[in-house]
């Protein structure tokens, strides 16, 4: 596996990381209380451990955060390039939409319009 390989695979990892761990952080909060019965000491405890892992994980996308962005750049770049006027036109509005989404669902959702 070359360099670029290896970069890429790691932004991926980190990417599904990041994304796996906030989707699931709150379903898990739900869960363990629900289903374990937890005291309101254990209930705490979770919480916090859960913060933490979650503050380790945005520390460690912000620290990838920018390798990743380039390398989604370059990989765009390249696609654009191989597409034809209509198609550049096309795929940059299918990406205008996925980040608009992306957008809303760090907002929860709320419509900013």
């Amino acid at each position: 596996m070359n360099g670029k390989s290896r970069a890429w695979a790691l932004a991926l990892l980190v990417a599904v990381f990041l994304v796996g761990g906030a989707a699931g952080a709150g379903v898990d909060r739900m869960l363990v209380a629900a289903e374990l019965a937890l005291s309101d000491e254990q209930r705490t405890q979770v919480q916090t451990i859960l913060e933490r892992s979650r503050d380790q994980a945005s520390a460690l996308w912000r620290e990838y955060r920018p390798r990743y962005e380039e390398m989604q750049g370059q990989a765009r770049a390249e696609i654009r390039g191989l597409l034809s006027e209509e198609q550049a036109a096309a795929y940059d509005a299918l990406l205008e939409k996925q980040r608009r989404r992306r957008e809303r669902a760090q907002d929860g959702g709320r419509d900013n319009n």
